[in-house]
């Protein structure tokens, strides 16, 4: 029998009364909870995200990583897929491309030429936060003859060193011999995006678009265009983070990754 049953009407009022006003006291919602519970696991919506290095990580990445196997994407909310979208940051690419620190790849002679460049973002993984922009990568922001946005976030290590230091599970993928890595991600709405990234011996590359490539069968097509990338030469001298296999919920001795790929 379910303690959480009474027999009286009297008492299953209070109980639901009481458990309400915990839920608001925690922040928490009853219907985020019972989500949690009760729906197929293969349906919950990840609406936000917990330091990785925290036991409450290791439940959340369990889960995601369920979905993510069974589906080869995972369900999030549509605030969470904003992250993703950087339009309202865009400027003029010269712009952008003339404060860098660094000389971004040049695409002319790959597919990307195909596309109509709409313009690029300084820091784009921070929406917001133009004070804090960096010169060591930007984005380069495209529009294809579907009308899908591509973009193309691109580091250079060499100049502050960094990149991915960590990862949690195997690579999907090789992209011209180095691991990559799919984040394919779906609301509700409709709305979704794909992400490859993947880390070279100078750069970092992070390749976006807002569609879901494994319901359209495209992965295939998308990964020839981020093969397609140049490595890039290296302005400065300093050597990108070796990635190593971590444990999700254990706080790794190593510095933190600036961006960790799980």
């Amino acid at each position: 029998m379910n303690h959480l049953t009474p027999r009286k009407g009297s008492q299953t009022l209070r109980t639901a009364l009481v458990l309400t006003l915990l839920f608001n006291l925690l922040g928490l919602s009853l219907s985020g909870y019972a989500q949690g519970l009760i729906r197929d696991p293969l349906e919950i919506e990840f609406c936000g995200y917990t330091s990785f290095d925290t036991p409450e990580f290791v439940v959340v990445y369990n889960r995601y990583e369920k979905q993510r196997i069974a589906l080869g994407f995972i369900h999030v909310c549509d605030e969470v897929l904003q992250r993703n979208n950087f339009q309202k940051e865009i400027k003029p690419w010269l712009e952008i491309s003339s404060s860098l620190g660094f000389v971004p790849v040049d695409l002319r002679s790959t597919p990307f030429a195909q596309f109509e460049l709409i313009g690029g973002v300084l820091n784009a993984t921070i929406p917001g936060f133009a004070f804090l922009a960096r010169t060591d990568h930007a984005t380069r922001v495209f529009r294809s003859a579907e009308g899908l946005i591509i973009s193309l976030e691109e580091w250079d290590l060499s100049i502050v060193g960094g990149g991915t230091s960590e990862v949690y599970r195997s690579p999907d993928v090789m992209v011209k011999g180095w691991p990559g890595y799919w984040s394919i991600e779906q609301a509700k709405s409709g709305k979704a995006y794909s992400i490859l990234t993947w880390q070279g011996a100078t750069r970092k590359f992070l390749l976006t678009i807002n569609t879901n490539l494994k319901l359209t069968g495209e992965q295939p097509a998308f990964l020839r265009l981020a093969e397609s990338i140049p490595p890039g030469n290296p302005i400065g001298s300093k050597k990108p983070a070796v990635t190593v296999m971590g444990t999700p919920g254990v706080l790794s001795k190593r510095p933190i990754p600036d961006h960790p790929d799980f």
